[in-house]
């Protein structure tokens, strides 16, 4: 099983690889907080109490902005997307982890970034374009001309991993996906690493980019026990199977 410090590691590599090749134009480093039997992984300005500062508004555009303003993520990526990574280990043994991917609400393009110097320059940008885009559909509405107007804004779900096996009930599986609402917790097989969420972003959402690098599609997968059970098993969830362990 990987430890704490092994996925610092990890996700420090992935972090140099995405800013070398030019697909991340923010990042902080991966660290480790130790607090009695608890080894926190976060990043170097994450809030103290990081399980609990990211619930809430979760996928509207005030958290987005809340995000990038305070800058609560490991990385952005070129088009204004965030990742965070969070694990909890206590006594050595993963007890929590949450793994989103916060697409930008705004389409971002390539010349945009470019008109910025530094990643901390992003949330005035943000502001600028939205803005915009604001005053341009309401401007598109009183005309009768919305079908017409090029819309920016985006209906972009964020997706987040929880594993939380000490709130686990019949409606909160221990490992779960949501997206859309806090509320929707879609049953997961179990912890995930940080290959399966690496891979399951830059699969769906950045195919040129993962059919290009070769380091994203050969991602090592790291599988933990199985949390999922024969209830959740009868009802849609999501799934993955360690083939390398069959004879």
């Amino acid at each position: 099983m990987m430890t704490a410090r092994a996925l610092v590691r990890q996700i420090n590599e992935l972090l140099s690889f995405l800013l070398e090749e030019g697909l991340a134009i923010d990042w902080n480093s991966a660290i480790i907080r130790d607090s009695g039997h608890d080894s926190i992984l976060t990043w170097a300005n994450a809030p103290d109490r990081l399980f609990d500062a990211l619930v809430g508004r979760f996928a509207t555009i005030t958290e987005y902005r809340n995000l990038i303003e305070n800058r609560h993520y490991h990385c952005m990526l070129f088009d204004g997307s965030i990742i965070q990574f969070g694990y909890l280990y206590t006594n050595n043994t993963l007890s929590k982890h949450r793994n989103c991917y916060y697409p930008c609400p705004l389409v971002i393009t390539s010349s945009d970034i470019e008109s910025i110097q530094t990643g901390h320059d992003f949330v005035t940008l943000f502001d600028l374009l939205l803005t915009q885009e604001i005053d341009a559909l309401r401007a598109a509405i009183s005309e009768s001309e919305f079908s017409r107007l090029q819309n920016l804004l985006r209906l972009s779900t964020p997706f987040r991993f929880d594993f939380d096996p000490g709130s686990q009930t019949d409606t909160h599986p221990a490992s779960h996906l949501h997206l859309l609402n806090e509320e929707c917790r879609w049953p997961v097989f179990g912890p995930i690493s940080i290959g399966h969420f690496v891979r399951f972003i830059f699969r769906h959402f950045y195919p040129k980019i993962w059919s290009k690098y070769d380091v994203l599609r050969n991602w090592g997968l790291q599988f933990h026990t199985r949390s999922i059970t024969d209830q959740e098993r009868g009802e849609l969830f999501v799934e993955c199977n360690d083939f390398s362990q069959r004879p």
